[in-house]
């Protein structure tokens, strides 16, 4: 192999690697920043939650309630909502399918409560996939802009 063949090689080699170091780097912070953007959606959507249906729920507005679940429910990274009331028979379920086995699932209970008064309980499943699925098209993304 002549020198210049080698020298060309050797660099080829040097930026495959950075492109490679790069790429991982900028996944993780992407996942980190992303996670955290998704613990923050849930924990306000949580405390929404509590307080926008300790109303519907006291008065047993089952039609308010349904358009409140209906609401929260256009959140992708929600796939399951369940509320349950403690002393009564409102039962209100909405549920999806998982958009794809990438990701995990968060379940969170949130207790709703008016006054001293335990209403119910909303069981809520939020879903990682819409953020694995984003940093998979950068991942390809960032493997085909080396490539080029």
């Amino acid at each position: 192999m002549k020198i210049r063949t080698r020298i060309i090689g050797a660099a080829l080699a040097v930026i495959v690697v950075a492109n490679v170091a790069y790429t991982g780097y900028y996944l993780d912070k992407a996942r980190d920043e992303a996670w955290a953007r998704l613990q923050l959606t849930i924990d306000e959507t949580n405390r929404l939650l509590g307080s926008v249906l300790a109303g519907p729920l006291y008065d047993g507005n089952v039609e308010q309630l349904r358009g409140d679940l209906e609401s929260f429910f256009l959140n992708p990274d929600i796939v399951r909502l369940a509320l349950k009331e403690n002393r009564g028979d409102i039962e209100i379920t909405h549920a999806r399918p998982q958009p794809n086995e990438l990701g995990e699932l968060i379940d969170r209970r949130v207790k709703i409560s008016r006054g001293i008064d335990e209403l119910g309980e909303i069981h809520v499943v939020y879903t990682t996939a819409n953020i694995e699925q984003r940093l998979a098209q950068s991942r390809n993304e960032l493997i085909l802009l080396s490539l080029a």
